[in-house]
């Protein structure tokens, strides 16, 4: 027999491959179109968002929407605007090209985000920080995408977190309102309007120092009437001095029957208190009983001592404190306080008190601590 006349099958797949490959290349497949939407989509009611439409379509391919309250659109990606409760529902997108067509659908709800809630440090003192946020809790997801903050003296902020100084002017003093920015154009706002108070006070007493010892004791009762100010104490080279700055920022007068006075809506910093003394009454010269060995000037009135005399005697009249510095929860609690362990306790200093000694030669160098050096 001849040997190229013999069958060799794997000549015949080898044909068969050949002509199957040809054919590939001869006739174009045509690939299914295909198009994708999310599956839902949460929002908020007047929001204005798109639902994008993904397909491997080419361009030419034609795109029909339908939707709650017949709603319909002819392009890729459906534009919702001013979305109310009536527009929440199922969302059908159909794709047609070639003879083909493919649909999905999207179910847009109303976002569980609908609220928020600044809150922080919101009752504070002058000096202290204004701090602010959203302290609604929210799953990692669901955290906004921007944040605008807006408030008194043109503030603004894009932070999640704003801390603002507190100024004895109040100009941070008002309405503060945020703006969080959601997916799908979901846009939450707040409004608040924080408390700053001018938190600190000085006091306290003015007493009838029959001794003459500078101490309140013996049942020494209090000097009724008596005109007490308060001043700023001067600044200078940034350490305050115990000399005024300007005029007085306030004054009162002592209660007719307790001897006693009070100085409110003060911020801190530093301040002298004055008194003019009634007629007959010098400053307490602090040995018991005695006119002759003069213990002035006073001691320190920052010492935060209580029922000591803080007067030192400036002119016939005028009686005046060292300087004293007042900041914020930090003063004397063993005052006499009647708030004693709060927070207005903390913030007022009732241990500023004056020591007058009714002398019966006022005039005379010997009774007079203007008119008489120390140890004499």
């Amino acid at each position: 027999m001849n040997n190229n006349l013999r069958f060799h099958p794997s000549k015949a797949i080898y044909a068969c491959f050949l002509i199957i490959f040809s054919l590939l290349f001869s006739f174009k497949i045509k690939a299914q179109i295909t198009v994708s939407v999310k599956d839902t989509i949460p929002t908020c009611v007047g929001a204005n968002f798109k639902i994008t439409a993904t397909t491997n379509a080419t361009s030419g391919a034609v795109f029909s929407w339908k939707g709650p309250n017949g709603f319909t659109s002819n392009v890729q990606n459906a534009s919702i605007s001013n979305l109310q409760k009536s527009g929440l529902g199922v969302y059908t997108v159909t794709i047609t090209q070639g003879g083909q067509s493919a649909s999905a659908t999207t179910l847009v709800k109303e976002n569980a985000i609908e609220v928020a809630v600044i809150g922080g440090y919101l009752n504070l003192c002058v000096g202290e920080n204004l701090r602010l946020r959203d302290i609604v809790f929210r799953e990692p997801n669901e955290q906004p995408l921007a944040y605008f903050w807006t408030g008194p003296d043109n503030f603004t902020s894009t932070s999640a977190r704003i801390e603002i100084p507190t100024t004895e002017d109040l100009r941070q003093l008002g309405e503060y309102s945020l703006a969080e920015t959601y997916e799908n154009g979901c846009v939450v706002t707040v409004s608040l309007t924080p408390t700053i108070n001018k938190c600190q006070s000085i006091g306290n007493l003015v007493w009838n120092d029959t001794n003459n010892d500078g101490l309140n004791n013996n049942g020494e009762l209090g000097v009724g009437n008596v005109t007490v100010r308060l001043f700023k104490a001067k600044i200078e080279g940034g350490s305050p001095t115990d000399n005024p700055d300007g005029i007085a920022i306030q004054t009162t007068t002592t209660n007719a029957t307790t001897g006693k006075y009070l100085f409110t809506d003060l911020v801190p910093g530093a301040y002298i208190v004055e008194l003019e003394a009634p007629t007959g009454y010098i400053s307490s010269i602090g040995i018991n009983g005695s006119t002759t060995n003069i213990y002035e000037p006073a001691g320190d009135a920052n010492d935060d001592i209580n029922n000591d005399d803080n007067g030192t005697q400036i002119t016939p009249q005028k009686i005046r404190t060292t300087y004293i510095l007042l900041a914020n929860y930090t003063e004397p609690q063993n005052d006499g306080d009647v708030t004693n362990g709060t927070n207005a306790d903390k913030n007022s200093n009732l241990t500023i008190d004056f020591g007058l000694y009714k002398s019966e030669c006022p005039s005379e160098p010997k009774c007079n601590p203007m008119m008489v050096k120390k140890g004499n």
